[in-house]
């Protein structure tokens, strides 16, 4: 039998809503968040008027948020929001499908624009592949610079092909929810757009 393999998407695909915003809420106090917040405000207006792009968005953001943060406190803080929040993020059909899958043998991958830092706990409790947006870290802390580009359009493909070769595979199947994840989607024979 020929092996098979399933494409997810992460941010409103799996879950029921964006989940960077709410884990960098959960990592600092209020203040914090509300400071930096405030910060990159300007930039995410700009994203939204299309002035800038999101890769350009999404560096900016990491710099404000993640420069000269201890890797100690993220973890923690991973671990913590593993715990207590992002469970009740995950679409319950997400969950059923992710151990359907698992059950008849396909190699699962979740595909994202966010940080596998924050979900690699998550992607190893689900038995799933993580291939994501990595952050920069130097001395256990983070700079505040990317360590990939940001995994989102034709990025995904790339990093789909870096890991896998897809002419192994008998069956490929993606799930996506926005345009961003057209190309990933591309790559699939059965694919779901915005249905899951």
């Amino acid at each position: 039998m020929g092996k098979k393999i399933v494409f997810f998407d992460f941010d409103n695909t799996i879950t029921k809503k964006d989940t960077l915003p709410i884990f960098l809420r959960y990592l600092y106090p209020f203040h914090i968040f509300i400071f930096k917040s405030l910060l990159f405000f300007p930039f995410y207006v700009l994203f939204k008027l299309k002035i800038i792009s999101n890769d350009l968005a999404k560096k900016i953001l990491t710099n404000i948020f993640f420069r000269n943060l201890s890797l100690e406190i993220f973890n923690k803080k991973v671990e913590e929001f593993n715990l207590k929040i992002l469970p009740k993020l995950i679409k319950d059909k997400a969950i059923e499908l992710i151990d359907r899958y698992n059950k008849e043998g396909y190699i699962i991958a979740v595909v994202t624009g966010n940080f596998e830092e924050i979900l690699k706990l998550w992607a190893k409790n689900n038995k799933v592949y993580l291939i994501g947006t990595k952050l920069e870290i130097r001395n256990n802390k983070f700079t505040g610079n990317l360590a990939t580009e940001n995994c989102t359009s034709y990025q995904k493909v790339i990093r789909i092909k870096e890991i896998f070769n897809l002419e192994e595979f008998e069956e490929i199947i993606a799930y996506g929810d926005s345009e961003s994840d057209l190309p990933m989607l591309n790559l699939a024979k059965k694919k779901v757009y915005k249905k899951l």
